[in-house]
């Protein structure tokens, strides 16, 4: 409206109009226009960079950088719910790849500058929160587009990695969303090794869903860890039953199972050690408290134990009895944390099954 004049438009005007018009798209984003939202946000941006080529004409300024920081935040929540929403294959692709577009550019806004005017500590902390979140979005992008490389590479990093309230949501994506095995198991191993950090006393409700949450993450994580590889000359074709994705962290899982529900550490059996590194399952403890509150449910342990046996038999179909004793015994004694009459005819089961294959 100012172009061609001779009216020009002030630095308080511009500021008037990029705060408005961002005030007008958090008002769209909860109403029927909520599809108008990113071109009213994607003006408040044009305005506040013009403000900023009148306001801070030097080179390298990026101010208003905190406005430009939650303008980038409400582009990536808006792109995400439409994400979510769409069901044509083609745009959601496209909103997901702006997810993680408007992320890199949040980053460049993120922190104070040298020489800015720091607001007060509340406001620090908010969009600290706001970074924290769109983290997560940012990661939810990346699997929905099978960047595996990007993913990996977020799981790996203290700094990328969302923060732990995050943490369930980002189980539950990994598994919806069908990620490689390797990496499926790379993230729930993070996610595991990151709760072992936690210290707080007493435990927080988080902690308290979280670990009553365990033993299905334990169960899928141990699925993953014993999915058959694929056989590269040929694909589409699995290898022998026992060549699994990841044998060592499936049996890490079958020893944190017995840790967990027998309240004692885990075992290592046969000079049989799992991974020592930081995100060793091994290393996952929980206090008294903890446990006060909470009893490993009879179906994981019933359904864990029958599945560890069956690949113990074929180990020994291959031969390979050293691996099918261990593995049969660690059925054996997680079956015999099951209560009741269930327990016991499952333990009998397993003790005879064994006995038939290898004469014990």
């Amino acid at each position: 409206m100012f172009e061609g004049g001779d009216q020009e438009v002030s630095v308080t005007q511009l500021q008037w109009l990029y705060f408005a018009t961002y005030k007008l798209a958090l008002k769209l984003i909860n109403s029927a226009g909520f599809l108008w939202t990113t071109s009213v946000l994607d003006y408040s941006r044009d305005f506040a960079l013009q403000y900023r080529q009148i306001a801070y004409p030097e080179m390298g300024s990026k101010a208003p950088r905190p406005h430009l920081f939650a303008v980038f935040y409400l582009h990536i929540l808006t792109s995400s719910l439409k994400a979510r929403c769409e069901d044509n294959p083609t745009q959601k692709i496209l909103h997901y790849e702006n997810v993680r577009a408007y992320f890199r550019q949040l980053n460049d806004f993120h922190g104070w500058e040298d020489g800015e005017l720091e607001a007060d500590e509340d406001v620090n902390e908010k969009e600290d929160r706001h970074h924290e979140i769109a983290q997560f979005f940012d990661l939810e992008a990346a699997m929905y587009l099978k960047q595996w490389t990007d993913i990996s590479r977020i799981c790996a990093s203290d700094d990328a990695f969302p923060d732990r309230k995050f943490y369930a949501p980002i189980m539950d994506l990994t598994l919806q969303l069908n990620l490689p095995p390797t990496l499926a198991i790379q993230i729930i191993k993070r996610i595991m090794s990151k709760l072992n950090e936690l210290q707080d006393d007493p435990p927080t409700t988080w902690q308290r869903d979280f670990r009553v949450s365990l033993p299905r993450y334990l169960h899928c994580l141990f699925t993953l860890a014993i999915e058959p590889v694929e056989d590269t000359k040929n694909p589409g074709f699995a290898s022998l039953d026992v060549e699994m994705a990841d044998p060592e962290v499936a049996e890490e899982v079958l020893d944190k199972v017995l840790a967990i529900a027998d309240e004692e550490p885990a075992i290592e059996e046969d000079g049989h050690n799992g991974h020592d590194g930081q995100q060793s399952l091994n290393a996952l403890q929980f206090d008294s408290e903890l446990r006060e509150v909470f009893t490993y449910p009879a179906q994981e342990l019933l359904k864990i134990a029958t599945v560890a046996f069956n690949k113990a038999t074929d180990f020994y179909r291959v031969t390979r009895d050293e691996e099918c004793q261990r593995w049969a015994g660690k059925a054996i004694r997680i079956a015999q944390l099951v209560p009741g009459a269930q327990g016991r005819l499952l333990v009998k089961t397993l003790e005879t099954r064994l006995g038939s294959l290898i004469g014990v």
